[in-house]
């Protein structure tokens, strides 16, 4: 199989790092030669496309620019019918979003978006538990640390971190139970206006959704806590455990781990829905949703935080 890189900046170079280790065949197309030099050091031997148009030609392309031109990018391969992995956010905006949504139907061409955590042992042990209770009422999901070197300051952490965490509450609720109602707001900083960033999301069945993200915490936190009438399940992202607690007392201790990163899991999942049509387990349905969800928190933080500035005045 032949996969294409679209742009290979700090996170693609992870891809081209990972698609090498797993002995695929793949070619990058990158404008900028700063990054095409650091990845030649690396990978002497690597090809690099002159022309983007020539990726269409490839089994596949994997779109790791920057989420301004996803929308561009994906359109320009889904019209040759090339099957797509798309980085996440799918996109900024919901209209931008829907259009991949349709055009992917229209030509009936794979996308796949890159919500690398639902490949965490963790988050998969997890979705077992939660499956298995009908009782559930409360999640909470937190993720907090420092931004990471390098990283595109033009991503707020709405749609940097706390993507992730409503693409999982997704997966974890399905999307039969609708959602009511959404309060969000920020504590911005002197770096980033959207430092901490909380949402509370009500649905339907009455059952409440937590979401805390940051950019500025010194400690490092990715947790699942899931709370039902009689069970509490709690996940840990970064060390890859699962408890489940039963009136206080510890009912399931699990220490996870997988022999491949979640990169190559997330890519092996790809390519096994390229070459033998496996059902993906991210698809662009739920990117689409979770980009619906980030726009709906974005606005609202930015009105609150409007109201909270006019208010001090």
């Amino acid at each position: 199989m032949k996969i294409a890189i679209i742009g290979a900046g700090t996170w693609g170079m992870n891809h081209v790092k990972t698609l090498i280790h797993m002995n695929v065949d793949i070619a990058v197309f990158e404008p900028s030669k700063i990054n095409k030099e650091k990845i030649f050091k690396l990978f002497p031997n690597i090809k690099f496309l002159d022309k983007m148009n020539d990726a269409i030609k490839f089994d596949a392309v994997i779109i790791t620019a920057p989420t301004p031109l996803h929308e561009k990018l994906g359109s320009f391969f889904l019209s040759h019918k090339v099957p797509c992995f798309i980085e996440k956010p799918l996109a900024f905006k919901t209209e931008e979003a829907k259009s991949l949504v349709d055009l992917s139907k229209k030509n009936k061409t794979l996308v796949a978006v890159g919500h690398i955590e639902h490949f965490n042992p963790a988050f998969i042990k997890l979705k077992e538990y939660v499956s298995k209770d009908e009782n559930i009422f409360e999640i909470s999901i937190n993720r907090h640390g420092m931004a990471r070197p390098g990283f595109d300051t033009s991503v707020d952490v709405i749609f940097d971190l706390m993507i992730h965490d409503i693409g999982m509450m997704i997966d974890l609720l399905g999307t039969q139970d609708a959602i009511m109602n959404i309060n969000a707001f920020s504590v911005p900083c002197s770096t980033d206006p959207f430092g901490f960033v909380k949402a509370l999301i009500q649905f339907q069945s009455g059952r409440i959704v937590n979401l805390s993200s940051s950019r500025i915490s010194h400690q490092k936190q990715r947790q699942i806590e899931v709370q039902s009438l009689e069970n509490k399940y709690i996940a840990n992202l970064i060390d890859q455990t699962t408890q489940m607690y039963t009136h206080n007392e510890v009912r399931a201790n699990d220490k996870l781990s997988s022999r491949k990163s979640l990169l190559e899991l997330e890519l092996d999942d790809f390519i096994n829905a390229v070459t033998h049509k496996n059902k993906l387990t991210v698809p662009i349905s739920l990117a689409y949703n979770a980009v619906k969800v980030a726009g709906i928190i974005k606005g609202l933080v930015m009105k609150n935080n409007i109201l909270q500035t006019n208010k001090q005045l």
